[in-house]
């Protein structure tokens, strides 16, 4: 049972660092996107809390590891992904405008949208903690929706002076999953 509470300490540590994030280091939530977005994050993360709370079980000590340095690794790859923004904070990431420069550096030299993936890992963290059907949903809605946001982020890009080099950012860098060639229309248009 200790090996379960402490990967749960770490799944729930992690959405608190997200939620905290979303309000202290994010623009306001100004389009219905990333409205929608931020209400199923917090709606998937009181869901999740719960599911973890009445889904407690033994697990082994490397079950716990795992969850755990995933966990950590999703708010390690969140924090990294911001400061590869030298100080600014990201235009489009639930925010609604439009970059001024084309950050390609730090994590996003390994996947275009290292936020949303940082945010992915730790609903695939939790969801291997609980084990169950609801953690497993959760999991898949909300990839679904970051890679809906992450898609309608990119065309807004393209529609900016931006969209050239975003072109040949796009060959190069996956979309939502670093070290995989691809992904679910990798190049939007």
């Amino acid at each position: 049972m200790e090996a379960y509470l402490i990967g749960a300490l770490f799944c729930v540590s992690a959405l608190l660092v997200f939620l905290w994030a979303r309000h202290y280091l994010f623009r306001r939530v100004a389009d219905f996107r990333g409205s929608y977005l931020s209400r199923a994050g917090s709606i998937s993360g009181v869901a999740t809390v719960v599911n973890a709370i009445v889904s407690s079980r033994e697990i082994l000590p490397v079950h716990a590891l795992i969850v755990t340095l995933l966990a950590l690794g999703s708010v390690l790859f969140f924090f990294a992904s911001i400061r590869a923004h030298s100080g600014r904070v990201p235009a489009v990431a639930l925010g609604g405008g439009n970059p001024e420069v084309l950050t390609t550096n730090g994590p996003y030299a390994i996947v275009r949208h290292p936020v949303y993936f940082a945010y992915m890992l730790n609903w695939f963290a939790s969801a291997l903690l609980c084990a169950n059907l609801v953690a497993v949903v959760v999991l898949l809605v909300m990839c679904l929706l970051y890679w809906y946001v992450a898609t309608d982020e990119e065309r807004q890009i393209l529609k900016t002076g931006l969209a050239a080099d975003y072109e040949v950012y796009q060959r190069r860098v996956p979309m939502l999953i670093p070290l995989w060639g691809f992904s679910l229309n990798n190049r939007i248009k």
